[in-house]
């Protein structure tokens, strides 16, 4: 009786904790894809460049792109491959193909937009340390793969 109360407390606790990512996850519609985000919202943008990676007729991973030309930046909105097909070079593909068309698109760097769809934290702190790391190698992955292109191109 004893376990089977505590796990349903737990349970209870897990649900209230993670209550606020419903919200967020209903604010990831076309609507989102076509106007950039109100709070740090950008200049005149072209429509959303979605990239989608397909393994058959199933998408295992999608990236979605803004270029703002007026600022010369492009603006990764948001950037996911399914779990069972991570670490397979797919996500760092979609990464690199979303950096060509900014650069082609003539933007002068490539960043995470600020609150893209995998910014958002709900959960207490002690527990988004996993997730701050995975961003924090995303940013460094962007950075070196634009970095890469831009060589590549001054050696043509």
């Amino acid at each position: 009786m004893t376990t089977t109360t505590l796990t349903l407390l737990g349970l209870a606790t897990l649900y209230y904790i993670t209550l606020p990512y419903g919200p967020l996850a209903l604010d990831i519609d076309t609507d989102w894809l076509e106007t950039p985000r109100k709070n740090g919202g950008h200049g005149k943008c072209e429509d959303p460049i979605v990239l989608v990676s397909r393994r058959g007729e199933k998408i295992i991973g999608a990236l979605v792109l803004r270029v703002v030309k007026r600022e010369r930046k492009g603006y990764v909105r948001a950037w996911t491959v399914e779990s069972s097909h991570r670490r397979k070079g797919i996500g760092s593909g979609l990464l690199e193909e979303a950096v060509r068309i900014a650069l082609g698109k003539g933007a002068r760097c490539v960043i995470f937009e600020e609150g893209h769809a995998n910014s958002h934290r709900v959960l207490p702190e002690s527990f988004s340390g996993s997730f701050d790391d995975q961003e924090a190698k995303a940013r460094m992955l962007l950075a070196s793969t634009v970095a890469e292109i831009r060589r590549e191109k001054s050696s043509r």
